[in-house]
């Protein structure tokens, strides 16, 4: 799964996405890669961007443009110390 971790405020809509695997060896992968966008006080839902096994997606050396719509909800409760 990628996470990301951001400061500033989301908000929920169109989203692009741009994936740039690596070149070395063992960097492409044929798995689903699925997004959750974090920030200060919300999350996204888990976005599916695309499966690698499709063949065009993820690939050693790509970049990989998405464009994607997020739908927000509330982090879960922090539990309290005690």
């Amino acid at each position: 799964m990628c996470v990301l971790h951001l400061k500033s405020v989301l908000s929920a809509g169109d989203w692009r996405v741009v994936v740039v695997t690596g070149r070395d060896d063992n960097m492409a992968t044929t798995n689903t890669v699925t997004l959750v966008a974090y920030g200060a006080d919300d999350a996204s839902e888990p976005v599916t961007l695309g499966s690698g096994s499709e063949g065009k997606y993820f690939l050693k050396g790509n970049t990989d443009d998405f464009k994607v719509y997020a739908l927000l909800y509330p982090p879960p409760p922090k539990k309290k110390r005690q």
